[in-house]
């Protein structure tokens, strides 16, 4: 799949977030940043969606790629939340012995290890940093709400603006 347009496309097609597919980022071990296959990564944040979301088209070597982000906002039994292990590693914890809790406190996310039914999901589509068909003004904003993770800034302000530009729509 080449880009953030037919990923969502393929979601769409499937009904589901795919747990087994080819990564941005692969675990060869080399990285503190590699992904683990096998699982869907979550956050119930729409900032850290946002902030990992816009990475992939970012890293994307594809011309075609239409640069747009794609938030999905799903229902998860709690039951199946893991800690995300990879994101634990990056801020230096190696401790097996989290909860899926204690992993969004540490860094806002978890993971789950079998795909994710997005059949009564809302999604909310928003341009990358670097889309060169938006406006000036709402890749600002964009750029406002990655910035807001990276500098865990409180990103109210700018989420209440971004959600009367764009909205939830439902599959």
């Amino acid at each position: 799949m080449d880009g953030s347009i037919t990923i969502f496309q393929e979601i769409i097609k499937d009904h589901c977030i795919k747990h087994d597919i080819s990564r941005v980022y692969t675990n060869t071990g080399k990285l503190d940043c590699d992904t683990t296959n096998g699982h869907v990564y979550l956050t119930p944040n729409i900032e850290t969606a946002y902030f990992y979301g816009n990475l992939n088209p970012l890293r994307s070597k594809t011309k075609n790629d239409l640069k747009y982000v794609y938030i999905f906002k799903v229902e998860i039994n709690e039951d199946k939340l893991l800690p995300d292990y990879d994101e634990l590693k990056i801020t230096k914890i190696k401790s097996k012995d989290v909860t899926w809790k204690e992993s969004i406190a540490i860094c806002k996310t978890v993971r789950v290890d079998e795909d994710v039914n997005v059949n009564k999901a809302e999604y909310l589509i928003l341009p990358n940093t670097m889309n060169r068909k938006e406006t000036k003004d709402n890749l600002n904003l964009v750029r406002e709400l990655s910035k807001s993770e990276v500098q865990s800034l409180d990103a109210n302000v700018v989420l209440k603006e971004i959600l009367s530009k764009w909205s939830w729509q439902k599959l």
